[in-house]
């Protein structure tokens, strides 16, 4: 007697062997994304009817700028905190583990900083003195800066906890939520 393939993939999800978590991670992501995809289109329509051509190009640009001068902020830190904290957890150090993500979410907010106010500087500069919607813009957007770093570091540590769904929906769900 064959099974179907739906029987298959129900029966793996049962269990606690690397079938069933990656059926289990697969569904749990895959559901997020059928979740975020309306909520980030709904966002996408309100923001370009509230704003008008312009002004949603604007938000756009000062929101791509913001998300790429804040990559420095965390460069590598999310791959070295999956990699550690799943080691530290696993061997049951958890003196270690509390020290790792404490000095993680500090060296977040330090390198954060000097960029947030490198962006601020920058936007007073273009600026000109005057006033400028699109470096007006910037100059408040640039206050997400060590935001956007703590969500790498917290959702890093929470997929080291071997928690990947629960860890993209600050990124899938509630960003988008917030015109983000």
């Amino acid at each position: 007697m064959t099974t179907s393939l739906s029987q298959r993939l129900l029966s793996l999800r049962e269990g606690n062997g690397l079938g069933a978590k990656l059926i289990r991670g697969g569904l749990g992501l895959g559901g997020l994304k059928l979740i975020s995809l309306p909520i980030g289109l709904a966002t996408s329509v309100l923001m370009a009817r509230g704003l008008g051509v312009e002004g949603y190009g604007t938000y756009s640009f000062v929101l791509a700028l913001v998300s790429l001068f804040a990559l420095p902020a965390y460069a590598g830190l999310p791959a070295l905190l999956v990699r550690e904290v799943s080691s530290y957890h696993h061997s049951e150090t958890f003196g270690l583990l509390n020290g790792l993500i404490k000095r993680a979410q500090q060296l977040a907010l330090i390198m954060a900083i000097p960029i947030m106010i490198g962006v601020l500087g920058l936007a007073v500069w273009k600026a000109n003195g005057g006033f400028n919607e699109r470096w007006a813009l910037m100059a408040m957007a640039a206050f997400i800066i060590p935001f956007l770093a703590m969500i790498q570091v917290r959702t890093a540590v929470i997929q080291g906890f071997d928690q990947v769904t629960k860890s993209q929906i600050p990124g899938l769900i509630i960003q988008p939520s917030f015109f983000y």
